[in-house]
């Protein structure tokens, strides 16, 4: 836990979130931008069984050049999402923001238990479930609303985002020319499956903040594109 450090105010003494109140400063301490409660990576190597030395192929030469001495290996991540805090946009506690309100008995644990990726045809997606928003792009007001109270705290809760996955792969052979003289090669598939996450990327705050038109919109998350790299040495 820490002080309220996500949403573009990491690190940062003052803003419209800090601080709340001299009076209790706990009210500032929630889970740091960074803070991704289960994380899973599985690493490792296989020798592609073909070739000199190994169960297949290991007594043609030309096979042994073409599809020989391959090995691959993965870096495989799984992990849950990162934190993102709900805002008011309001400045009535103590010219700082008071947070949000819930409506018609909704609790966090409601509006958790929505978070994943929805997609709706745009070219976003949603992080929360889009029947909390409203047709002009806000938060629906009804069930999250600004605590616009003056002097009145409401709540700043903090959500988890969606969960996602991402693998690395690369293929590695080495080609013995002299006795210390070999061609190594070696590509890497970023991202090899090309698959797309998606979060709450809150530059500003723009999509956790509950009067923003793009509540709870995302246009990305973590992991890029798939990326692709070549690589010759000459080892001696």
């Amino acid at each position: 836990m820490g002080l309220l450090s996500q949403n573009a105010i990491q690190g940062m003494a003052t803003g419209a979130s800090l601080y709340y109140s001299n009076r209790n400063f706990r009210l500032n301490y929630t889970p740091s931008a960074f803070d991704i409660r289960h994380v899973v990576h599985i690493s490792g190597t296989y020798d592609i069984p073909f070739g000199r030395g190994r169960a297949f192929l290991s007594h043609n030469r030309i096979a042994d050049l073409v599809v020989g001495g391959w090995t691959m290996g993965t870096i495989t991540t799984f992990q849950t999402g990162t934190p993102v805090v709900l805002n008011g946009g309001y400045l009535t506690l103590n010219e700082k923001d008071p947070g949000v309100v819930f409506q018609n008995g909704l609790t966090v644990s409601e509006v958790q238990s929505s978070m994943r990726v929805y997609h709706t045809g745009n070219p976003w997606a949603y992080f929360i479930n889009p029947k909390y928003i409203a047709g002009n792009g806000q938060a629906d007001w009804t069930k999250i609303g600004p605590q616009n109270t003056a002097g009145q705290y409401g709540y700043h809760p903090y959500l988890y985002g969606p969960h996602w996955f991402n693998m690395d792969v690369s293929l590695n052979k080495t080609i013995p020319i002299r006795e210390r003289l070999r061609f190594a090669f070696q590509a890497e598939f970023l991202n090899v499956l090309n698959h797309p996450t998606w979060g709450p990327v809150t530059t500003g705050g723009s999509t956790a903040g509950v009067q923003s038109q793009t509540f709870g919109q995302t246009t990305g998350g973590p992991t890029g594109p798939r990326v692709l790299e070549f690589r010759v040495n000459i080892e001696f």
